[in-house]
């Protein structure tokens, strides 16, 4: 949710700017007050930032490089956040989600915090880097309620090895077959319950696909994320490993030198260049119109070169020698699945369902043969999960009561505009109606002003 009129005029009127986060705000000394931590909490109904409901208490903390966003809630309310499969799956499919969307976040516990989350103090993050995680309210959407009856189904339900819950990777299709971790990410030890499982029959859009580009742009798309392609390129090739040995490479041969490089490096480059540098051919478009979800939706392709002359009659390719051929040469990618393949396909886990079997069946399929159990009172009462970070902006509405570094500040429903100072602190702005009902009918001078906005009059 953005600034209202009103809300961006009164801080003009201060000589506010609006921010691109992370840039600081000119604060002018004081006229606003400002803050090292700012802490918000529903004071009815909740809370609503960047278009989003949160019923838990909003952390606002500056850093040297912004402002730090982090939700403290419990755990099943973070359960219930969860946005990662349509609610309309089955039952069986739901609660296998669930029981891996909680031992994920057992894992993530478990392992201690990631350097991110240590800076700015969550436990786990909101996006697909971590779990996807969209607030409150989902229960109230359509199949939200069944949603919500897997939490309770499975209360207190994770995966175990070891002794500690079990790193519960999932993603949404394979494509037929899931990988072994080692064989995904390099470097990775083997794990014996992510070695990889048959997922037959999943109803997904994404379980093939495929991608044209002309040869130039491939090329350079992948001198863009500085890899050294010399020249015209004259081959390419995708080096499939045997199961288990570790990851897939590429094969790349322009200007007559070759080069091998994995395979995540060819799709990290396409996914972070190739819509910026070409928008109209990245991501590609389905059979039915709408963009894939990414340039390159997994780690699973192969890559062709695919020649005109290859378009050509018989007859004609004969004649034509293949130096006279136009140079509109392309790079065919023909792919299976969406998502790293590692862990619980959620398509799969939705064929399993439809065809009867449980969650705990669904799980021990894909996680070798683990089965879930009580956690054994290891999962906290609170979760801090991490919305937003390096910010310079952080509008948040509803009915809420402020605090600055435990101070409370007078707060209504109407949004407030918290600012990045570019020295460590958090700006807090209250809203125009707030300035005129504590100012009421006097004139507005920068006194009256200064003393309004840090509630002292």
């Amino acid at each position: 949710m953005g600034p209202t009129t009103a809300m961006r005029f009164a801080v003009c009127a201060l000589g506010l700017a609006s921010l691109a986060p992370p840039a600081a705000a000119h604060v002018p000394e004081g006229l606003v007050p400002v803050y090292e931590t700012v802490t918000i909490e529903p004071a009815g109904g909740a809370l609503e930032y960047r278009g989003r409901a949160y019923d838990g208490t909003l952390v606002v903390r500056a850093h040297d490089d912004g402002l730090a966003v982090v939700e403290r809630t419990d755990l099943d309310g973070y359960l219930a956040g969860i946005r990662e499969v349509p609610f309309s799956w089955p039952d069986d499919a739901l609660a296998a989600q669930v029981v891996a969307a909680r031992s994920y976040l057992a894992s993530d516990l478990a392992r201690g915090r990631s350097d991110s989350g240590r800076k700015y103090g969550y436990d786990i993050c909101a996006t697909t880097a971590c779990q996807v995680y969209a607030g409150a309210g989902l229960e109230t959407e359509e199949g939200g309620d069944r949603w919500a009856a897997a939490i309770a189904a499975t209360a207190g339900e994770i995966l175990v090895h070891g002794g500690g819950p079990a790193r519960t990777f999932y993603h949404s299709t394979s494509g037929g077959r899931t990988e072994p971790v080692q064989d995904v990410w390099a470097g990775s030890t083997p794990v014996p319950y992510l070695v990889g499982a048959e997922s037959p029959g999943e109803p997904s859009p994404f379980a093939d696909w495929r991608v044209t580009l002309p040869a130039r742009a491939f090329t350079r798309i992948l001198t863009a994320a500085g890899m050294e392609v010399a020249g015209e390129l004259e081959a390419v090739e995708t080096l499939p490993a045997p199961p288990g040995s570790g990851v897939w490479r590429v094969r790349l041969v322009a200007g007559g030198e070759a080069n091998v490089v994995d395979i995540a490096e060819i799709r990290a480059a396409l996914n972070r260049h190739g819509g910026d540098l070409y928008p109209e051919l990245l991501p590609a478009r389905r059979s039915n119109g709408r963009p894939y979800p990414q340039a390159i939706l997994s780690y699973r392709f192969d890559l062709a070169l695919e020649r005109p002359r290859a378009r050509l009659s018989p007859s004609i390719r004969r004649l034509v020698p293949d130096d006279d051929l136009p140079p509109d040469t392309s790079v065919v990618i023909s792919g299976r699945g969406w998502g790293h393949h590692v862990g619980m396909s959620q398509y799969g886990a939705l064929a399993m369902a439809r065809a009867g079997a449980s969650y705990a069946d669904i799980l021990a399929h894909y996680y070798g043969g683990l089965r879930p159990e009580a956690d054994g009172g290891i999962l906290p009462d609170e979760i801090a999960v991490g919305l937003a970070w390096e910010q310079g902006e952080v509008v948040v509405g509803g009915q809420a009561r402020l605090a600055g570094d435990g101070e409370p500040l007078l707060g209504d429903g109407r949004p407030w505009r918290l600012l990045y100072d570019g020295e460590g602190r958090v700006a807090v702005v209250p809203p125009l109606a707030r300035l005129r009902d504590l100012l009421g009918p006097r004139p507005v001078g920068i006194p009256a002003l200064g003393a309004a906005l840090t509630g002292r009059i």
